[in-house]
């Protein structure tokens, strides 16, 4: 695990500066991402306003979602272990408070209302995943809900591979799901229920599956 957090953090650093300059690119369909699992949170706390509820977006990436967040008047703050990525985040989501460390390791000391894991999942061998969601939702408030998204493809793979969609060239691990996969895994984790998961294809023709998920002992 050592290995593939010191690979992918590199990783980060190393092409930081071009997620930011994708921002404009990515705005518009990310912001219909972020505005239908709003409308899950509101539903999820009745009466409740945005400025009392709080997200935490795992993976910042250039900060754009924090700083959609943070328009729609949520709380937001930001989790990243790469320095450069953190760096660009707080440009575009001056307003957003960070903790830059291993997200599997740190210990937050707050619960909130929402997790917002875009392209996360998927840097993590597939045996490994499951404890991830045991650590998400011991992070939620009562009633809150994850949203999480990855890539899908049509065959199940995972191995370090140089990442060839940006002109820096660099080496990550890389699980790549199966939507069937995905969701064998999800039946498999207790007392989780999907609650709305849908595909969208991104401005570069990705494939993505976004998914809310609660708890059953909460609903």
């Amino acid at each position: 695990m050592e290995e593939i957090g010191d690979a992918n953090k590199s990783a980060y650093d190393a092409t930081a500066s071009e997620y930011s300059k994708r921002k404009d690119l990515m705005a518009q369909n990310n912001r219909k991402v972020i505005e239908t699992y709003a409308t899950f949170l509101d539903k999820r706390f009745p009466g409740r306003e945005r400025k009392d509820m709080s997200i935490l977006d795992i993976g910042v990436g250039s900060g754009l979602d924090l700083s959609i967040f943070h328009e729609l008047g949520y709380q937001t703050f930001g989790n990243d272990m790469s320095e450069k990525m953190i760096e660009e985040a707080r440009k575009n989501s001056p307003e957003s408070v960070f903790y830059c460390s291993d997200f599997t390791e740190y210990r937050f000391g707050r619960k909130f209302s929402g997790l917002y894991a875009q392209a996360f999942i998927h840097l993590f061998p597939k045996n490994l995943v499951h404890s991830l969601f045991e650590k998400m939702f011991t992070m939620l408030e009562p009633e809150g809900l994850i949203h999480f998204s990855t890539t899908i493809h049509d065959k199940p793979s995972e191995e370090f591979r140089e990442k060839i969609d940006y002109e820096t060239k660099v080496r990550r691990f890389r699980k790549w799901w199966t939507l069937e996969e995905l969701n064998g895994f999800l039946k498999e984790i207790p007392n989780i229920e999907v609650l709305h998961q849908y595909i969208v294809s991104d401005p570069l023709e990705k494939q993505w599956v976004n998914t809310i998920v609660g708890e059953k002992s909460l609903l």
